[in-house]
């Protein structure tokens, strides 16, 4: 299911505020076991046994396959026209998760049994000033800010496998992967048009981003043996980095005929 709303404000004759709003809501039971063809012989190296496979839909599956997702958000636009310029500011938030229980052997036994959850979470403010509606030499300048945080687990062996997993993890723990990324991005913008001629118009443009990225990881054991989720030292890392770009937009437009219009943009 989802649901949305948005709201107009009107706070003086010169400001408005836009508002809005949205949820959604998927779950399923869909999952990603893959069933052998109807009369193929598998091993169950849990059992130590062969199985038939009894049918053409049939896997057998020891858990239910499960997936929820939940996304929601809200904007806010905030518009004020002044006597010389428009100013604009937008602040936005996001946040998104995702939960899936897979039996990924898709035997009848706890073989490999896998859950994945994902989270992540998005922030953004944009300043922006811009000329009047009604103005032949037309401009706009801003500043964006983005900020993202993601986390991301893997677990294998959930609740316990019946086989041997890395790290010399006992039967009947897990081995969880964790992941954590963030993004921060800085820009600034500018862009101006001009009539150089009656009918032919100059665009030049210009932007500058800083990206930062990092990401950090860790292995765990849990379960009955280790009670306690318990690090395993050598699966610990760290990497981040950064990136800077100066972009620009050049373009030239002449209107031919009232409907007609020619350019060139690089």
């Amino acid at each position: 299911y989802s649901a949305r709303s948005k709201w107009l404000l009107d706070l003086s004759d010169a400001t408005e505020l836009i508002f809005s709003m949205d949820v959604s809501r998927v779950w399923g039971d869909a999952g990603a076991a893959i069933s052998p063809a109807k009369g193929v012989q598998i091993w169950d190296i849990g059992t130590n046994t062969q199985l038939n496979i009894p049918g053409f839909y049939d896997t057998a599956q020891d858990t239910a396959s499960n997936h929820l997702t939940v996304d929601y958000g809200a904007s806010m636009k905030l518009t004020s026209d002044l006597d010389w310029a428009r100013i604009t500011s937008i602040t936005a938030y996001r946040t998104y998760h995702t939960d899936m229980n897979v039996d990924f052997d898709g035997g009848p036994t706890p073989f490999l049994p896998i859950i994945n959850n994902n989270r992540e979470n998005t922030f953004t403010q944009e300043l922006q000033l811009s000329s009047p509606e009604e103005s032949n030499f037309t401009w706009t300048v801003g500043a964006f800010y983005l900020k993202q945080q993601g986390d991301t687990l893997f677990q294998f062996g959930a609740p316990f496998a019946t086989f041997a997993l890395p790290f010399g993890i006992p039967l009947g723990d897990s081995y969880e992967l964790y992941a954590d990324a963030t993004t921060t991005s800085y820009s600034v913008y500018g862009q101006a048009t001009v009539a150089i001629m009656p009918d032919t118009h100059l665009t030049l443009g210009g932007r500058y981003t800083h990206d930062r990225k990092r990401i950090s990881g860790w292995g765990q054991m849990s379960g009955p043996v280790a009670p306690a989720p318990l690090v395993i030292a050598p699966t610990l890392g760290r990497q981040k980095t950064s990136f800077s770009e100066p972009t620009f937009r050049v373009a030239l437009d002449h209107d031919i005929t009232s409907s007609v219009k020619v350019y060139a943009s690089f």
